[in-house]
């Protein structure tokens, strides 16, 4: 079980270097952005 997260942790750890990480990050920030923004209204 624990075998097969590892692996599949190495497959994105070579899919993020390939993408870049700094682009990940950025990406991941904009989504966070856009979850704030679209659920941040309907809590107000």
């Amino acid at each position: 079980m624990k075998k097969n997260v590892y692996i599949l942790w190495f497959e994105w750890w070579k899919v993020l270097k390939k993408l870049g990480i700094s682009r990940v990050l950025r990406w991941c920030y904009y989504v966070k952005l856009i979850i704030l923004v679209e659920f941040g209204n309907d809590l107000k």
